[in-house]
């Protein structure tokens, strides 16, 4: 039965990841070199996904392409979710991660995923594809017979974050994901035939932020000083100061990140993204997929509802990382652009009417329709 591996620890009484992985002693993690990396060409770039980038529309999103996508199992990790609610897998004997085993169409595609996952060590794995029989047998110990010469443990790589030994680590590991996060992954682990008993108990049923409607979106606080007066700031002083202050932009609003660990995987990721960048809307809509929000196919096409929800996304992300920020400036932009800006907040009201009405309709309670999580998979 398949029911017991999805649910419960695998039982073994060896680690099968030290056994089979000399570079990786003790359960220790090695995260690839540079060298090492670069020396792989596009030909043989296999990467395990378990969170977002299982599902097809969040690939499309990030512009990643794969020529091949397959179920298959990591031995001796648990998935959990880390700093910022973002998926995570750490070293534990007898559990299994299942996922999606994917092989890069080219080295373009493999940096684009790297990019974007910018603040997680870049590990090399042996995951087993799932065999014709299904996840229970590509689990357990397998030894070829001979009779199925493609049935065999793949290389491949796979992205974790710091910290990521459960055993030995005294860094809580466990933040709670966003709900819209937890059903893309679900989507996509069934869009790719993942064991479903493994969607529901180890996906589907951790617990979760809900979503918010569109207006109990967040705000990052101001910053308390002296003058109750908002202050603003034009785009060339903010470029000059940007880097070194940690800010970062949503729409019109200036955003600084407080003191906060160098070493967070969360970190690495929103300064390789959107510290010290222009509007990094877009950007955050090209990490984040929501099914319920309006497409956005380009950073000309956004609007206030994707200001207001790529807001509302990294207060939460910066909270779940441990990460103070708050709203510091408002960026004064040109004439040209104060019109645009006034004509996207007039549509802001009917846009945010329309967006919560679909969210009622679509969600009547806070907890997930487990039999209606597949839904999540559109057009992106």
């Amino acid at each position: 039965m398949i029911s017991a591996l999805a649910s419960s620890p695998r039982q073994s009484d060896k680690c099968t990841t030290c056994a089979t992985q000399a570079d990786l002693p003790g359960c220790g993690i090695t995260p690839i070199s540079a060298a090492a990396d670069n020396d792989a060409s596009s030909s043989s770039i296999y990467y395990f996904g378990y969170g977002a980038l299982v599902n097809p529309v969040s690939r499309k999103r990030r512009g990643v392409e794969t020529v091949s996508e397959q179920p298959a199992v990591l031995t001796d990790y648990r998935l959990t979710f880390g700093y910022g609610g973002a998926a995570n897998i750490v070293r534990k004997c007898g559990w299994d991660v299942h996922g999606v085993l994917m092989k890069c169409k080219s080295d373009k595609d493999w940096q684009i995923l790297k990019d974007f996952d910018a603040g997680y060590d870049c590990v090399k794995v042996s995951v087993m594809p799932y065999s014709p029989g299904g996840p229970a047998e590509a689990a357990d110990d397998y030894v070829d017979d001979g009779d199925d010469d493609h049935h065999q443990p793949i290389e491949a790589y796979v992205f974790v974050m710091g910290h990521n030994e459960e055993d030995k680590s005294h860094v809580p590991l466990d933040r709670l994901p966003q709900e819209r996060y937890v059903r893309i992954i679900a989507s996509g682990m069934r869009h790719h035939g993942v064991d479903e008993d493994y969607v529901q108990y180890q996906i589907l049923n951790v617990n979760y932020l809900p979503d918010r409607k569109p207006e109990n979106y967040l705000q990052f606080p101001p910053l308390e000083t002296k003058t109750k007066k908002l202050q603003y700031i034009t785009m060339k002083e903010y470029e000059k100061k940007a880097g070194d202050r940690n800010w970062f932009i949503i729409g019109d609003r200036v955003i600084q990140v407080g003191k906060h660990d160098e070493s967070s995987a969360f970190m690495g990721w929103a300064q390789h993204q959107i510290i010290g960048r222009q509007d990094c809307t877009f950007t955050i809509l090209q990490t984040l997929y929501d099914p319920d929000l309006p497409e956005c196919e380009e950073p000309d096409s956004v609007t206030e509802v994707h200001h207001a929800w790529a807001e509302n996304q990294m207060v939460d992300k910066f909270d779940q990382a441990d990460v103070p920020a708050n709203f510091v400036y408002r960026l004064r932009r040109s004439a040209s652009d104060d019109g645009l800006l006034g004509q996207k907040r007039r549509g802001l009201s009917l846009a945010r009417l329309s967006l919560s009405t679909k969210k009622l309709l679509s969600s009547s309670s806070k907890r997930i329709n487990k039999n209606d999580a597949n839904d999540t998979l559109g057009d992106g």
